[in-house]
């Protein structure tokens, strides 16, 4: 890891060889949203060279600056690296959005069948990263904080779960935290699969057998009223 930085009292120096940043990337720096384009380029590297040779070097180098000018947007490489998990915890909202289905569970149902495209989408900007942090030396505390930010998505479930059970469409009897864990599981045995060459698992249908399967143990099977409103069928 790089772990250079520029004194606080003098003027940033760069590597040997390595040209400054012009005084356009210097203005570029100072606008909202340079710290996202780097932390961005910092997940592109995790996956394709890992944490270790994420260097700060090589994420200078992606988005025009020299390493010790990324001290310029962050205070260590800690902070820069944990600013690119938080926008994995991000796409694991966007995941959560991709339906808004009234009952809840076919909005789980639905959630569960799009993560395996959406995720495929994002191979190197989640799922590779993702598992940087999570088998990171245990010292940086990375795999640590990607675990509270992954609970507190968990939470989300919950919460959805929960709004499930008030509209008679989860059942009320089932752990809210069993149902929600089990939809983490599923939708890391896909990304597990899809790291290892398992393709077979989500094309032949595998992965959305086990999710009908965990989604019957805690739906209702003919739910008298969704949302509210009696069932017009009944």
């Amino acid at each position: 890891m790089d772990s250079t930085r520029s004194s606080k009292d003098g003027p940033e120096l760069s590597s040997p060889g390595e040209s400054k940043p012009d005084s356009k990337l210097t203005d570029r720096r100072t606008k909202p949203g340079r710290r996202t384009e780097i932390a961005e380029a910092a997940l592109r590297l995790m996956a394709e060279h890992g944490l270790a040779g994420a260097t700060n070097s090589r994420i200078g180098s992606a988005v025009g600056l020299s390493a010790p000018a990324l001290y310029a947007h962050f205070e260590n490489r800690q902070e820069l690296l944990t600013s690119a998990m938080d926008l994995l915890i991000e796409r694991i909202k966007q995941w959560y959005s991709q339906s808004s289905n009234p009952d809840v569970s076919e909005r789980l149902r639905e959630l569960g069948e799009c993560h395996a495209s959406y995720m495929a989408q994002e191979v190197d900007g989640f799922v590779l990263p993702s598992f940087e942090f999570i088998v990171s030396p245990p010292a940086t505390g990375l795999a640590h904080r990607f675990g509270a930010l992954q609970r507190q998505s968990y939470e989300v479930l919950i919460r959805i779960v929960d709004e499930g059970k008030a509209q008679g469409s989860i059942r009320p009897d089932v752990d809210s935290r069993v149902v929600a864990w089990s939809l983490v599981v599923f939708a890391w045995a896909e990304d597990v699969a899809r790291l290892a060459g398992l393709d077979e698992f989500i094309e032949d249908g595998i992965s959305l057998q086990i999710l009908q399967i965990l989604l019957d143990q805690a739906t209702v099977a003919n739910p008298g009223q969704v949302g509210g409103k009696p069932d017009a069928s009944g």
